[in-house]
């Protein structure tokens, strides 16, 4: 794995990049950072990709601006950043809330994006779904960041992290192997500034924007995932345009949080390009 700095215009992103051959661009959800795909890297780069993934402005290693930018300036500092690596072209897989920014990229910059990976676009969650989401994150709301009387800020982090995870997983637990997963949260959190908001649902024609998608589009999600609900609509919107779509849905709960699963996610990337050498 290498990690390097690029000096965009507004500020340094940070990016970790593994392997040799075409490349993936990998972002992450928010608020964690390209740290949640360290071991799908290696596995990206096993079976011949080069995998880069890189810190949103405001995330992770990346600078942080005073307020988080809107998707559309996330992309446009993307598309510096893969000209300043000197990557002309790239798959992208956008995941939660980085979604909007790979969408947004491959309509902006079609001549850099071959194909377009979405796990999970939550502008599209039916109302129902929406609502569950909500009541999940509600529990993630402890007390908010700063000093309290009672010493309740020296667990938040933990707390926070856990039942992130917990959102998830219902069924996750703390033990030798899931610790690591709860410190790279932390990590993720702590360095965004423990974020009560982070432009969760920032305003994006996220159905119109699918329909004028050309790229051939693969649409990620897992049974037990809390925004599985949004893959049928992100299928439809993009039917309503001219890309060639598949729709892989993975068993149980997300691999990225199980690491006894490890590769799994990489392997349905890797598949999906594969087929269309």
């Amino acid at each position: 794995m290498k990690h390097r700095y690029v000096d965009c215009r507004d500020g340094q992103l940070h990016v970790s990049l593994s392997g040799e051959g075409p490349p993936v661009l990998l972002l992450h959800w928010a608020p964690q950072s390209s740290r949640m795909y360290e071991h799908e890297m290696a596995h990206l780069a096993d079976v011949g990709y080069q995998a880069v993934a890189v810190d949103l402005a405001g995330f992770g290693r990346s600078h942080k601006p005073q307020v988080i930018w809107p998707y559309e300036r996330q992309a446009e500092a993307l598309a510096e950043a893969l000209d300043l690596l000197g990557i002309d072209c790239c798959a992208i897989l956008g995941a939660h809330l980085s979604a909007p920014v790979a969408v947004h990229l491959a309509l902006t910059n079609s001549g850099k994006v071959t194909a377009l990976m979405l796990d999970g676009c939550a502008h599209l969650l039916p109302p129902a779904a929406q609502q569950r989401i909500g009541e999940k994150m509600a529990a993630v709301k402890l007390k908010p960041p700063g000093y309290h009387d009672d010493g309740s800020h020296a667990s938040l982090p933990w707390k926070r992290a856990v039942r992130s995870l917990e959102i998830y997983d219902p069924d996750f637990v703390v033990n030798k192997k899931t610790l690591s997963l709860v410190y790279r949260i932390m990590a993720d959190d702590l360095a965004a500034g423990l974020l009560e908001d982070y432009g969760t649902f920032q305003p994006f024609d996220m159905a119109g924007s699918l329909a004028r998608i050309s790229q051939p589009t693969l649409v990620l999600s897992a049974e037990r995932d809390p925004l599985v609900d949004a893959q049928v609509p992100t299928v439809d919107a993009l039917r309503m345009g001219n890309a060639p779509v598949s729709a892989r849905t993975l068993k149980g709960t997300h691999p990225l949080h199980n690491p006894d699963r490890r590769g799994e996610y990489a392997n349905a990337i890797a598949e999906f390009l594969r087929e269309l050498r």
